[in-house]
């Protein structure tokens, strides 16, 4: 169960490291100003820019929901019950996500 344990906390911290890039990412979402392009087709390339982070960011919140939810349920099958340390570590790696 431990091994269980071990890969859904791997998958809960990657999910959270992809989610964590995207959103730095958007952040740093700057206007594009392309010579040549009227204002028009410049906003609507940053709309569909927007729109694709948005999507992408929607996708990556939800896999990291899915690990979450499977971590908690994987350590609710733990058989025999968590010492302190373990807690602690499973309580960290929740609320990091």
């Amino acid at each position: 169960m431990a091994v269980r344990l071990s890969g859904k906390q791997a998958w809960l911290t990657r999910m959270g490291a992809t989610l964590d890039d995207a959103l730095s990412k958007c952040v740093s979402l700057s206007p594009d100003s392309e010579q040549g392009a009227t204002m028009a087709e410049s906003n609507q390339q940053q709309l569909q820019r927007i729109r694709q982070e948005h999507h992408e960011l929607q996708t990556k919140t939800s896999n990291l929901q899915k690990a979450l939810d499977g971590f908690i349920e994987a350590a609710d099958m733990v058989d025999q019950p968590p010492n302190a340390e373990q807690m602690d570590r499973m309580q960290q790696n929740i609320d990091v996500a």
